[in-house]
């Protein structure tokens, strides 16, 4: 079964700080990195966590500040200056288009590879990508500008047939098949074997939801129902909702609220404020809604 790895490049918000970097994380499927956001430094990041920067073959950007977006431009530099012949695929809003084209056509002389860069829709939900591991789709934010969440969706798993079934039945392998494609066998003697009781599934496919920057909004939780892990922005605690929804952030308890909302079975909540120095309180107050909350701290890995 290939591994899914979730990595914390960067948990701080827009001031930079000693110990945080801007918004990033990679998720790694087998030897694909996914990246999401790459706020300066990212590469940097991906180096310091052994992940090499040649692996990464998607990006995703959630919207056009510079703490999300701006290590986009040196990560592209250095993979051109690493031999890189493949591909870059690089999701984000139209209005990037101009700007990565500019900036890349000025720092990097011979670029070595393609750029695929592909608009967000408008429309929620709607699937944007999808190879032989994974599907990813939009999640509606609200923010001071337009911004974008992400759903990465594994694919669905074909089930198995139980041995016993295949023992006491003798299936041959066009039943066995039969039974795999969801439809119910009539075997020759008059009995039937029914899928339901049939099948059974070895592994469930996994979910990973991704949403920066946003103001507490409930209606994006039909989206992300019943993920397996859930990253939500906790820039502030809920002593100062006054001042997320002035800047279009959510407090630790909202993001709580959220995943509570929405049925997920993990959160890992960060972006947090450079006036946290101890991330004790963001925590236990996001515990204290959704027991099942850790921190977003870099370089530490999540498995799904």
């Amino acid at each position: 079964m290939t591994h899914w790895d979730l990595v914390v490049l960067g948990s701080g918000s827009a001031k930079p700080t000693a110990h945080r970097a801007p918004s990033a994380q990679a998720l790694c499927v087998g030897r694909k990195i996914y990246l999401i956001d790459c706020g300066e430094g990212t590469q940097m990041q991906l180096a310091k966590a052994a992940l090499p920067m040649e692996r990464v073959a998607v990006v995703f950007i959630t919207h056009l500040h510079a703490d999300h977006a701006l290590g986009l431009f040196g990560l592209i530099a250095s993979l051109s200056m690493s031999g890189r012949t493949s591909p870059l695929e690089i999701f984000a809003h139209a209005d990037f288009k101009p700007i990565l084209d500019t900036v890349v056509a000025f720092f990097v002389v011979h670029l070595n590879f393609e750029i695929l860069f592909h608009p967000l829709p408008d429309a929620p939900g709607e699937v944007i990508y999808t190879d032989r591991q994974l599907s990813v789709s939009t999640i509606p934010l609200h923010h001071r500008v337009p911004t974008t969440g992400f759903k990465f969706q594994e694919h669905p798993i074909p089930p198995n047939v139980r041995k016993e079934f295949v023992e006491k039945y003798s299936l041959n392998r066009q039943q066995i098949a039969t039974l795999k494609r969801g439809e119910d066998l009539q075997l020759e003697s008059g009995e039937s074997i029914r899928t339901a009781d049939a099948l059974y599934q070895r592994h469930m496919p996994r979910s990973f939801a991704y949403m920066s920057d946003t103001l507490y909004t409930s209606t994006a939780a039909q989206y992300v129902q019943d993920v397996d892990l859930l990253y939500h922005e906790a820039t502030y605690m809920q002593d100062l909702l006054p001042l997320a929804k002035t800047t279009g952030h959510s407090t630790a308890q909202q993001a709580a609220q959220f995943a509570l909302h929405a049925g997920v079975k993990r959160l890992i909540i960060g972006h947090y404020s450079a006036r946290y120095t101890d991330l004790t309180p963001l925590l236990e107050e996001a515990k204290a809604l959704f027991p099942n909350t850790i921190l977003a701290r870099e370089l530490d890995v999540h498995q799904l």
